[in-house]
């Protein structure tokens, strides 16, 4: 797939810039993706937390 995009777009000067922003577009993308899914286990983890933490005091309490 890559390969065939790289052999359409035109003389090398435009390949090699091509390229490399195509690869970075992508990661970032993935990386923005990563980050979504970890924050959002970072807050279910932390309101699971809260609300044992919260049950537990009312418990002693």
């Amino acid at each position: 797939m890559m390969r065939h995009m790289l052999h359409h777009s035109g003389h090398g000067a435009c390949r090699k810039i091509d390229r490399p922003t195509n690869a970075e577009l992508a990661r970032r993308r993935a990386r923005a993706k990563r980050d979504v899914r970890l924050l959002a286990l970072v807050r279910s983890v932390a309101a699971v937390a809260t609300t044992a933490v919260s049950m537990l005091e009312s418990s002693i309490g």
